[in-house]
């Protein structure tokens, strides 16, 4: 059996061999759908998970008002009839699950006939046919729109920890203390808990002051940096002191990385109140701890650039 280091990368997986069963022309509609189903799952892809949930299980008539779901233009289905020697057309909604419609489009016995605003009408296997080629068709496009989303992400996921890992060897090196705090983090930002998601900003507070410890120790005298300002260089000032150490490793040109330490220094300072009005909006609260502790990785692989123990 397969092992995946997550469900992204199990959905990923299955998204590019089940678009490469639809390619091989040996696909079925139910196979297809059962195979989208778990990576809409996997990948969390909410309304593609609900439409293939009402291709395999049938439209209920109350779908709209209830589901706020319209039923497929391909499932409205122009079938012929005869009216006073001429062929025309009523439209019939098809609301059954793919199962029935794929097994009524494969069986060699004629198709039973039923009644529309009074006419008599009847499918013909071409109509069941691209009714289930249409389906396959909307699962190419779901599979196509996952696997670029997945595979893009996995580049900037893979590029993340690169820089995780090289920077934790840094810290572990600096202090055993930073490297527990890491861990720490790490565990918090994986947890599906939204409680563990409030302390990602207390870690990396923890680090940047454990890492302004080692690098720049507090001093009781204030520092002028080269822009003519003072910054107070106690223990609790921790950003000034990371300010300080670049100020004296790079020239007065070098202001991005002074810029986004002083910005991921406010940014930290209302995480607590930010997390507190996100306490009902659990997407973003995630993705606001997330984005904390990216750019609390990246400013430290950059300070720790400028370091030599």
């Amino acid at each position: 059996m397969s092992k995946f280091s997550s469900p992204m990368e199990e959905a990923l997986r299955e998204a590019i061999e089940t678009r490469n069963t639809i390619r091989s022309g040996n696909a079925d509609a139910v196979s297809i759908l059962r195979s989208c189903s778990t990576i809409a799952h996997n990948s969390k892809k909410v309304e593609d998970a609900q439409w293939i949930y009402f291709e395999l299980n049938g439209y209920p008539d109350d779908i709209e008002p209830f589901y706020r779901v319209e039923l497929p233009e391909y499932r409205k289905l122009e079938v012929p009839y005869e009216s006073q020697g001429k062929i025309r057309a009523v439209p019939v909604p098809v609301k059954g699950n793919i199962f029935g419609i794929q097994s009524l489009a494969a069986a060699k016995t004629d198709f039973p006939k039923f009644k529309v605003e009074g006419h008599e009408c009847h499918f013909t296997p071409f109509m069941l046919q691209n009714l289930l080629n249409m389906v396959i068709n909307r699962c190419f496009d779901f599979l196509n729109k996952v696997i670029s989303e997945l595979q893009y992400s996995g580049v900037i996921e893979s590029l993340m920890e690169e820089i995780r890992l090289e920077t934790d060897s840094k810290l572990s090196k600096l202090d055993t203390r930073i490297a527990k705090e890491a861990e720490s983090l790490c565990i918090d930002l994986k947890s599906d808990n939204p409680s563990d998601w409030s302390k990602v900003g207390h870690s990396c507070r923890s680090i940047l002051k454990l890492v302004a410890d080692r690098i720049y120790p507090e001093k009781a005298e204030p520092f002028k940096s080269k822009n003519g300002k003072t910054h107070e260089l106690t223990s609790d000032k921790y950003i000034n002191r990371l300010l300080a150490f670049l100020d004296e490793k790079t020239s007065e040109k070098d202001t991005l990385l002074k810029t986004e330490l002083q910005l991921l220094g406010n940014n930290l300072d209302n995480l607590y109140e930010k997390m507190c009005s996100l306490e009902h909006d659990l997407k973003n609260e995630k993705y606001y701890a997330n984005m904390v502790a990216i750019r609390t990785y990246l400013v430290i692989s950059d300070i720790l650039r400028y370091y030599q123990a």
